[in-house]
């Protein structure tokens, strides 16, 4: 059974909320409840509880795509018209992996609309600033648009052209949102980790993300 968090907006629209390899942190719920004003629905996804597995580099290697796809299952019988899934890090690699193996086996199907990422981490290995970068096979399969939203203090900040370049290898649609003065990590950080403008930035999650899921629809 997969633990999550149910947001109810409308019934129409779904934000299915997957966490980073480090969980989804705090400041989430004020995001989500500003969601769901805006009558999207947000269903965000413990992964790290459902399998109870630690928070890790490696963590989200432990989840099994049936699972996933079982929710978008859920998610259509349940009436939803349009899905869009937001992660960060790491769980973009999980995000694209399951958008893709649901069109493989729904090809007829267009409820999966558009995928958002924080700082998604799509480089196999560890290349240091400035070294090339290989990119993981799934990066370039997806034709889904993508909206990306880059912390300017954060490694995938410089890549961040590199990284648009290899999504739209598959098709994508790629839209880039810089984020100035803002450090990585700051929608899931400790409130006493973060500077002002983070906190103003993260207060301003909800209003971006929506406006996001506008563009991509």
């Amino acid at each position: 059974v997969m633990n999550l968090t149910q947001f109810q907006g409308s019934g129409k629209t779904l934000l299915l909320w997957l966490p980073s390899e480090r969980g989804f942190g705090q400041g989430y719920v004020p995001v989500a409840l500003s969601l769901a004003a805006m009558d999207y629905d947000v269903w965000t996804v413990d992964l790290h509880n459902s399998y109870i597995i630690p928070t890790s580099r490696e963590s989200l290697q432990e989840v099994d795509m049936s699972d996933l796809l079982e929710l978008i299952d859920s998610a259509q019988q349940l009436g939803f018209e349009r899905i869009f899934v937001l992660s960060s890090s790491r769980g973009m690699q999980l995000a694209l992996r399951m958008a893709y193996l649901w069109q493989q086996q729904n090809k007829a199907s267009d409820l999966i609309k558009g995928l958002l990422s924080f700082s998604p981490h799509l480089i196999e290995g560890r290349p240091e600033m400035g070294q090339d970068a290989s990119y993981i096979d799934i990066a370039s399969y997806s034709n889904l648009p993508v909206y990306l939203l880059l912390p300017q203090y954060s490694t995938k900040f410089a890549r961040s052209s590199e990284i648009a370049e290899k999504l739209k290898e598959g098709g994508s649609s790629v839209y880039l949102q810089a984020l100035r003065g803002i450090q990585d990590g700051f929608h899931m950080r400790p409130n006493e980790d973060l500077t002002d403008q983070d906190l103003l930035m993260r207060g301003q999650l909800g209003q971006i993300l929506g406006s996001a899921i506008s563009l991509l629809r």
